[in-house]
């Protein structure tokens, strides 16, 4: 029998552990602030732990972040949720992100109020419905409203925006505004910021060269707050057409960085003026994704190199960089692959004080949502990443960040809801943290899927990976029984010292692909005395997965012999064994034997 128990992490140091069974388990759950009943709550829990196939750790964290939140409670089953961001306000966020169903790809949006994640709007925000195929929105906030921009593929593929104002969620444009120069030259990805006067909005497309010939380029143009027109009738051009690139802005600068033989980028004044003419060389890294974050004053600019997080900064004043090499932000990372839109798994901000990136890796054979504080002097301390939720392998991508004050933030994403199989749109309220407080559930991390080859009476235990910003107190990991093939869903949970729980699923398949062994009793060749009956030696047998064999007598429809002796005639006899296992593989042996002449 498979013993159903749970592992217990001490709270007390050089205390030891015990296995506590699930039924008390769910008589504590329940209790969540008086967890006393099931065992000391001392928050002096160990730093690291190690039990059953898991790692556990309390981590030195600055923040905690809130349970996840669904932005909508109305979506079709049937639709997926992609390309997730969002915008800081004032005591405000507006999420947006992308809808595809039944129809055209929607663009929605919804307001979360900063102070408890609370959602302003009861349901979605319908920026662009019901008509044009519209994909990859972007939205900044001017101090009023918000701008959400995205590609419109109805006709010649288009810049399109509309804006949204943050007191009260109203779509201030029904009528979308076209961004993109009427030139109708295809125009994809847009990106928007804000510089403390205008939006400047970047995208990259075709456009006129003159002499009636069109190119790529990577080009952008300014947008009066107000009512949202175009300040410049055409745009200008940045670089040659760049389709990884991002823009951020700050006090009247703008800086638009790229991916293109190493990370390169541009200034862009207030007055819409390019200037550097001849790209900065922020990095040699072979960088396929970038964003960019700014403060007052300098850049942080991201991107992937092999499966490290990197950055770089820049100053606004003159573009020079303001470290010697490469800052590694985070290890194991996961990227998506080059779609050719300009897609990262990954995202920055500023919150007043440091840096907040939002990325995505790989930990405890998982893949994680984690964040990691850069700070405004470009250095990364040793404690400053933290896990924000474990992700299932087939969410999405795309990530988003923004905030409004130093440790206060929110990140957005899109998870996959096993209950309609598709990707929804989550998003988590970071704060400072408060272990006397605590509303943030562990973060438990598991494979999403593991094979196993059938081992009779095989028990394990899944290799999980346990973090939480206070401390574990209860963590669920019991072996699992890998003596049968077959396909289950394993959960993993725990439980921190608050009471907060959270869990993970892991897909077992166990395959039995290993012969049996088969073993003669006996010599394989044996000499019989004519007239002499032949008596059967037999011959035993095991498998990897079903466990041992009896001989032939007991297990005749394991272990079968095909063949004779007739001691009347002298010869040669050969004798065939074969034992097939319960899943169908097989194993044979041969023995000969040779009646004499008389």
């Amino acid at each position: 029998m498979i013993p159903d128990t749970l592992h217990r992490t001490s709270t007390r140091p050089g205390a030891r552990a015990r296995l506590l069974p699930w039924h008390s388990l769910m008589r504590c759950a329940p209790l969540l602030g008086a967890l006393a009943a099931c065992g000391p709550t001392d928050s002096t829990a160990p730093r690291v732990e190690q039990g059953l196939g898991q790692t556990v750790r309390a981590l030195d964290s600055t923040i905690q972040a809130s349970a996840e939140t669904s932005v909508s409670t109305t979506t079709p089953p049937w639709s997926v949720d992609a390309q997730p961001t969002v915008a800081a306000g004032n005591g405000v966020y507006l999420v947006v992100w992308e809808m595809e169903g039944h129809d055209s790809p929607d663009i929605l949006a919804v307001r979360v109020r900063a102070s408890d994640g609370a959602l302003l709007d009861s349901s979605p925000l319908h920026i662009a419905t019901g008509g044009p195929v519209s994909y990859l929105p972007s939205v900044a906030f001017d101090g009023a409203n918000f701008l959400v921009t995205w590609t419109d593929l109805s006709s010649s593929p288009a810049i399109v925006g509309a804006r949204v104002r943050a007191s009260d969620g109203a779509l201030l444009d029904p009528e979308p505004l076209r961004i993109s120069p009427p030139d109708f030259l295809p125009q994809y990805s847009p990106t928007v910021t804000f510089d403390g006067t205008n939006y400047l909005v970047f995208w990259h497309g075709y456009a006129w060269l003159g002499q009636g010939i069109a190119d790529h380029r990577l080009q952008g143009i300014r947008l009066r707050p107000s009512d949202g027109t175009r300040i410049e009738s055409t745009s200008f051009h940045v670089a040659v057409d760049e389709p990884a690139f991002h823009a951020a802005s700050q006090e009247g600068a703008t800086l638009v960085a790229w991916a293109d033989g190493g990370v390169k980028a541009a200034r862009v004044d207030a007055a819409g003026q390019v200037l550097d003419t001849t790209p900065l060389n922020l990095s040699p890294a072979s960088a396929t994704q970038v964003r960019v974050a700014a403060r007052a004053g300098e850049f942080l600019v991201l991107f992937n190199e092999g499966t490290s997080l990197k950055a770089r900064r820049v100053r606004a004043s003159d573009g020079a960089l303001l470290d010697s090499s490469d800052i590694l932000v985070g290890f194991e990372a996961e990227f998506p692959a080059d779609t050719g839109w300009n897609s990262t798994s990954f995202s920055a901000t500023f919150d007043g004080q440091d840096y907040r990136v939002l990325w995505q890796a790989s930990r405890g054979g998982g893949r994680q949502l984690r964040t990691t504080r850069v700070s405004s002097s470009g250095t990364v301390e040793a404690g400053a990443e933290d896990g924000l939720a474990a992700l299932h392998g087939g969410s999405g991508d795309w990530v988003g960040i923004a905030a409004q004050s130093p440790s206060h933030f929110l990140v957005t994403y899109t998870r996959y809801d096993p209950s309609v199989e598709n990707d929804r749109t989550r998003f988590r309220l970071v704060g400072p943290n408060d272990c006397a407080h605590d509303v943030s559930p562990p973060l438990v991390s598991c494979p999403a899927t593991r094979q196993l080859e059938c081992t009779y009476s095989g028990q394990t235990t899944v290799d999980m990976d346990v973090d939480d910003n206070c401390g574990i107190q209860f963590v669920g990991n019991p072996p699992q029984y890998y003596g049968q093939p077959g396909t289950w869903t394993h959960s993993v949970g725990a439980i921190d010292l608050a009471g907060n729980l959270a869990s993970c699923d892991t897909v077992w398949t166990v395959v039995d692909t290993r012969p049996p062994h088969l073993s003669l009793n006996g010599s394989p060749s044996l000499t019989l005395p004519y007239g002499t009956p032949y008596r059967e030696p037999g011959a035993t047998g095991g498998d990897g997965c079903d466990g041992p064999y009896m001989d032939t007598w007991s297990w005749p429809n394991r272990i079968q012999v095909y063949g004779s002796v007739n001691p009347q005639v002298p010869g040669t006899y050969p004798l065939t064994y074969v034992l097939t296992d319960g899943s169908g593989n097989t194993s044979t042996a041969t023995r000969t034997v040779t009646v004499l002449a008389p």
